[in-house]
């Protein structure tokens, strides 16, 4: 139960100060993640890295991408990923392209890095 609520905490920070550099609204998702054996954060950075650029120059649109990665948690091995999109539309389009195999190459290298077994998929809204 703490480490669920650990990810809770850590993600309610990371989205409260990445929203400062955000639109007033946008779509969020959020992944949960596992390390496989041998790998190390930084592989999973680095993929990341291509597949964000990637996925800006396919929609035309700014997404950014976070890679939190546990201080005190009960899985020291798992981490998340939090992507934003300007909103849903954007979004769809991306999953879209990528179910279509537009990145096929950078998805089955995040495949040898990392597990994700959960996403979810956040309305988010900027308040002042």
């Amino acid at each position: 139960m703490k480490g669920v609520n650990m990810k809770k905490l850590i993600l309610i920070v990371s989205l409260s100060c990445f929203s400062v550099f955000s639109l007033n609204a946008s779509t969020v998702a959020v992944f949960e993640c596992k390390l496989l054996d041998g790998k190390k954060l930084d592989d999973v950075k680095e993929m990341n890295q291509k597949w964000l650029d990637a996925v800006n120059e396919m929609a035309g649109s700014k997404i950014t991408s976070q890679v939190l990665q546990p201080v005190v948690s009960s899985d020291m091995d798992g981490f998340m990923f939090i992507d934003t999109y300007p909103d849903a539309a954007v979004w769809g389009k991306v999953r879209n392209e990528i179910s279509n195999g537009a990145i096929q190459a950078i998805d089955d290298e995040f495949a040898d890095i990392s597990k994700c077994d959960s996403i979810s998929l956040y309305d988010s809204e900027l308040q002042e």
